[in-house]
């Protein structure tokens, strides 16, 4: 029993690191600037930063996952800087239910990804604006390239699946569909 459970661990794991954003997952608190409940709990408005120098400044809420954590929280909106994501510079948006939590020796935010709709802006120059997911465009959006070029449509797991390609003019240049 106990080797089924490390083997579904390890492939819980390395799926979510396959996924470029989803490696950034845990990231050590430094210090929290806003309200507590109970001395614990962080709540309302606040910011939030972290030992790689990333912050969050939004709306957090007790996340209620029990009380074997020093605090628990979910980010609910706000603005995420990031320092060490190997793609993201800035997010502003909606976190969904992603959930931060701290043990008794170490505080970490989990998760620190984008869900529901928002806005990022990548190292590249790119900048998306739509639904996500996980860490990564998942629904409808919009991504305006560096040097102009816009893709509007469908995306599933961080990849277009349907949708158009314009020029920086808004002149159409193709057509995008995935085969399944």
């Amino acid at each position: 029993m106990k080797y089924i459970f490390l083997i579904i661990a390890l492939f819980v794991f390395s799926n979510i690191i396959a996924q470029p954003s989803a490696a950034y997952f845990f990231q050590p608190v430094q210090s929290w600037t806003g309200s507590k409940k109970d001395g614990k709990f962080y709540t309302g408005r606040g910011v939030m930063t972290f030992k790689d120098g990333s912050t969050f400044e939004g709306e957090v809420a007790p996340a209620n996952l029990g009380t074997d954590v020093a605090w628990n929280l979910r980010l609910v909106k706000g603005t995420y800087t990031y320092k060490s994501h190997p793609e993201y510079e800035k997010y502003i948006g909606t976190f969904g239910s992603n959930y931060q939590f701290a043990g008794k020796k170490f505080e970490y935010a989990a998760g620190v990804l984008p869900s529901g709709f928002g806005k990022v802006w990548y190292k590249n120059g790119d900048v998306y604006t739509g639904y996500f997911d996980l860490g990564v465009p998942w629904g409808y959006g919009t991504t305006i390239k560096k040097d102009g070029t816009v893709i509007s449509g469908y995306y599933h797991a961080g990849k277009i699946q349907w949708g158009t390609v314009k020029d920086k003019n808004g002149k159409y240049i193709e057509t995008i569909t995935q085969e399944e």
